[in-house]
Order: structure tokens, then sequence, then C-alpha cells
């Protein structure tokens, strides 16, 4: 299942996020989030970037360096990622059904260039996700600028890295 696109909105009524995802193939998944769930999937995508940009380990670079390079990955992949094409509604297939599942559990786990994140649903059923760095990146982004307009106290910024000052007394190469 190769992922076309992510959109993530707010549903007053349900008070809940809803997560669509659609494929290259034309398949749909719908996800209900809740809080919780939300929280967890916040501190598993900074997670789940730090650990698969590989080449910022600060045992390779001083840690100034390494902050460094993770902004400047983050701003690649913003410079190349495509916010404005609405999300397509024209899928042709649902596999788990056009009503929205809702998530109670997920668990992430990481590979060599991918996280996986294992959604439990409801309704007893697992489905799991392979997401790369830059579609972590993009998501935690979508959830942050949602966030700013949701009332769950949930941190809507922390995952958005400060611009790296770089002490005058440190030289770069």
């Amino acid at each position: 299942m190769q992922i076309n696109q992510v959109n993530i909105s707010y549903v007053p009524l349900e008070d809940r996020l809803l997560m669509r995802i659609n494929t290259l193939d034309g398949a749909e998944l719908r996800f209900w989030l809740t809080r919780a769930v939300v929280a967890r999937m916040l501190t598993g995508l900074v997670q789940s970037e730090k650990a698969l940009a590989t080449h910022l380990s600060p045992q390779i670079y001083a840690p100034s360096v390494a902050r460094a390079l993770e902004q400047f990955d983050q701003e690649a992949t913003m410079a190349k990622s495509d916010f404005s094409t609405q999300f397509a509604d024209n899928a042709t297939h649902y596999p788990l059904g056009e009503q929205p599942l809702l998530v109670v559990k997920l668990e992430i786990t990481k590979s060599k260039n991918q996280a996986s994140f294992s959604f439990d649903l409801l309704s007893g059923q697992k489905v799991t996700i392979k997401f790369t760095v830059d579609m972590i990146s993009n998501i935690n982004n979508l959830l942050c600028d949602l966030l700013q307009s949701v009332d769950w106290n949930l941190p809507s910024s922390p995952q958005k890295r400060p611009l790296v000052r770089i002490p005058e007394s440190e030289t770069l190469h």
C-alpha cells in the first residue's frame, strides 16, 4: 500500500480527529483519533523522525551541528511537501469500510528507513501503516497546526524545531 495523501481534521461534534489516508491504488482508510491516541502519536512522530534521521546522530556530529542538520532536513521536507492540493475524495474502495473506525491503541516500531504505526481498532482489527521520515514530518506538522485550534491542552508547537543559533565560539566546517 503506497500512501498518496493524508488528511487530518477536527470534528467538534465527535471531539475527535478524523484521519483519512488515501493510497495510489484508490483506497481510503478512515480513523477516529482520540486525544489520548493523538498524544501518543505526537510523541511517536517526534521519536520516529529523530530515530530515522540517522545521519544526525550526536555521536557523529557535535550537538549544535546535528541540530542545524535536523533543522535543514525539516525545512527541505517542508519545501518539497504539497499542502495546497485538496484531499482527493475519489476513493474507489474502502478496505475498512466508509465509516471511520476508532483507534484504541497505537504502537510504533522503527526499522532502518521507516516507522510502522500499528492502529488497534475498537472493532478488534489491527492496521499497520509504514511511514517514511518525510511522511512522519508532514503528519507531525499537520497535527501541530491543527492542534492550535483544538482545545485539548496538547502541545501544538514543541514538536516543531526552533531556529538553531550556533554560538560564535563554535566553528563549523
